[in-house]
């Protein structure tokens, strides 16, 4: 349950930053960060009460989404197994959770906006 690479932290992101501007985003996901040492687990996820991920700026139904996922994490293919699927299969897998649309997956998909 520990072992989770990046997607944990990809899904984590797309939801902070749902509906949010870049900047206000981009603090809150700061502060997340820093309530975890080195990297955050599913456990910590589970484990960090809501009040805590309210005083970072998260709201309300993205720490439900957050704690869906962290629940069903364990039930996604590996990030390996995505690198193997089509986008629309890949799609149909993340938006079983609460909170990963779509959209959200689409713009996984399409990664790291290019400077």
């Amino acid at each position: 349950m520990e072992e989770t690479g990046d997607l944990l932290d990809c899904l984590c992101h797309a939801i902070i930053y749902q509906q949010l501007s870049g900047k206000a985003a981009a603090a809150i996901h700061h502060r997340f960060l820093q309530l975890y040492t080195d990297s955050f687990t599913l456990s910590d996820i589970l484990n960090t009460p809501d009040d805590v991920l309210r005083s970072v700026g998260i709201s309300r139904p993205k720490i439900s989404y957050l704690k869906y996922l962290a629940q069903g994490f364990e039930e996604l293919p590996s990030l390996d197994d995505l690198q193997t699927i089509d986008d629309e299969s890949i799609i149909k897998c993340l938006t079983i959770l609460k909170g990963i649309g779509g959209w959200t997956v689409q713009m996984l998909l399409r990664g790291p906006k290019q400077k």
